[in-house]
Formats: structure tokens, sequence, C-alpha cells
């Protein structure tokens, strides 16, 4: 059956927040309808959200993480998961990755072989196929890199995770945003920057998103308007 792409509209989004520490991407994400964090056990960022009424979870292993996937995709096919939340938030996927890392390893500071490479590939591809089948909004974090010349010269830019993921990840996301704090003599600023920031590649699918800078990043201000309730 063909369909007219006159007729798409958007429902759940898929997001990316990435950015150094404290460039506001637990902040800007919690402003999402009824979040729910999933949070490695070797990060704190929720401790950013101190105080307000927001589940969440930590995850200190791979098994963890697929029981608490799993969890999920069964209540999102069951048409409950509504009882966990309407925004499902995977805190700090550089972290986790270090999780990965040392479990696959055997020992902290252990040798990741190609077979092992492979393994870690498997499970982000794992971890974003069921959170792509959520009915549930989605929003994925990360801190930052940066890769120089020898001359000092900044060449690329980009979410920081090993391998292929640094790059295929964000690729599938229908929004990429570059998050920045900055100081001003008011004080500190929390941007979210929906269109290229010098190498920091940031974009959207949304065709009303894509371009902008969101100073701070509100849900209800930047998104709700261009949602489709069911």
């Amino acid at each position: 059956m063909w369909k007219n792409t006159k007729d798409i509209k958007t429902h759940k989004v898929r997001m990316l927040l990435y950015g150094a520490t404290g460039s506001g991407k637990t902040t800007a994400a919690a402003t999402a309808p009824n979040p729910l964090f999933i949070v490695p056990g070797n990060e704190n960022s929720h401790v950013a959200l101190q105080g307000r009424d927001i589940p969440f979870t930590t995850v200190n292993s791979m098994s963890c993480m697929d029981s608490i996937l799993n969890d999920l995709l069964v209540a999102s096919k069951g048409g409950e998961l509504a009882g966990y939340g309407d925004t499902v938030v995977v805190e700090s996927l550089t972290h986790y990755a270090s999780i990965v890392q040392e479990e696959l390893a055997g020992t902290k500071g252990g040798v990741m072989n190609q077979h092992l490479w492979g393994r870690l590939s498997t499970h982000f591809d794992r971890l974003r196929n069921v959170l792509w089948q959520l009915d549930a909004h989605v929003i994925l974090t990360g801190l930052d890199t940066v890769r120089m010349d020898d001359d000092g010269v900044v060449v690329r830019a980009g979410l920081r995770l090993p391998g292929a993921q640094g790059e295929l990840l964000p690729s599938s996301c229908d929004s990429v945003g570059y998050c920045q704090q900055t100081t001003t003599k008011d004080g500190r600023k929390f941007r979210v920057h929906f269109k290229q920031r010098g190498h920091y590649p940031a974009r959207s699918r949304i065709p009303a998103l894509d371009g902008i800078v969101a100073e701070p990043f509100v849900w209800s201000e930047c998104l709700a308007p261009l949602l489709v309730n069911k």
C-alpha cells in the first residue's frame, strides 16, 4: 500500500543529547514527558535531579541492561509501558560503554580483542533496536569527544563511544543535540544546538526543530507542538 510523505506526523521522538560534563544533558532530558532514567552505576548524573519526582534505575552489567530492556519491551507490547513512563532516558552511554568493556575484558584494564569489540557492538545494536521498538519517547545522552591532528587542530568531534557506534548510533536518531554550557555576567546558560556547531554535529529530521538553538531546551516549548497524541 502506497502512502504519502505529507501525511507523516511525528509521534515518538528518538533523540541523542551529547556534550561535556555539566553541559545540561540530564536537565534537558528531564523536561520530557514523564521520564524514566536508566543510569550507569559508574556515573552519578541523576544526582542533578535530586528532589524531583523522577523514577530511575541503575545498571552495572550487560545482563542487567538486557533485563531492564526486556521488561520495558514486554510492557510496551502489552500496552502497559505508560505505567513506567512516557519517555525512556538512557543516561551516559559513554559511561555504560566502559562498564561493558570492563565486563567483556574480564578485569579493569583488560585487553579488548576483535571478537570482544564485535560483542560490544552487537550489544549496543540490540540496545538501540529494543529502545526503538518501545511505544515511548527515547532520549540517549553521552559525553563528547574531540580529535586533533599533530598540530593541535580539531579535525573531528562527536559522541564519545568506542568503535563504529560513535557514528552509527547518532545516525539512527531523528534528532541529535549538542549541549553547551556558557558563562556570562548573568550567570550560567545552557544551550542545545540542533544545527552544526563548529566540528560538533547536530541536526534533526523534524523540520521545525532542525537548525534551532534552544536556550535552554524545554520539551514543552520545543517539541510538544510538533507531536501527535494518540
